[in-house]
């Protein structure tokens, strides 16, 4: 009795780490062929900009300064999490809206694979972004603020 128990036992954690979903890590940003989310801000005096991007597996990489190519991954997001910010940006009518007015002190979210990225670029008098573009570039840099760079 005290066998087939635990071999029970043992046949349903094998099927439950079977089941777990490993998380491929990515290295490069640039090689990624996946849809990706960036917010990025700069500008000023310094002319710097920091950069955050999200990939669908939930990495989250960074980047900062004059060398916005070099990038580190510095945490990871829970799947449920990138889920609905993905969602929320494919509801975004992207190409309804082309704002690139970008002051002296920018904002910038883009959606898309690397080839075909979506850009918005904001922070000059001329034009702002509608509310979920602002409600969206929010809810990341938060998020985002939770990862030492």
């Amino acid at each position: 009795m005290q066998k087939s128990s635990l071999l029970s036992l043992f046949s349903v954690a094998i099927v439950l780490m079977a089941s777990c979903k490993s998380v491929e890590k990515v290295t490069s940003i640039t090689e990624y062929k996946k849809n990706m989310l960036v917010v990025s801000s700069g500008g000023g005096f310094t002319g710097a900009e920091t950069i955050f991007t999200i990939l669908e597996n939930g990495q989250v990489f960074s980047s900062s300064g004059f060398t916005p190519d070099k990038t580190t991954s510095i945490g990871q997001l829970k799947a449920k999490v990138v889920k609905e910010l993905f969602i929320k940006a494919g509801n975004i009518d992207w190409d309804k809206i082309a704002i690139n007015d970008p002051g002296n002190m920018y904002k910038t979210l883009s959606f898309g694979k690397n080839e075909q990225m979506k850009k918005q670029v904001w922070g000059g008098s001329k034009a702002s972004p509608p509310a979920d573009f602002i409600n969206l570039y929010d809810e990341i840099k938060v998020l985002v603020s939770t990862f030492k760079k």
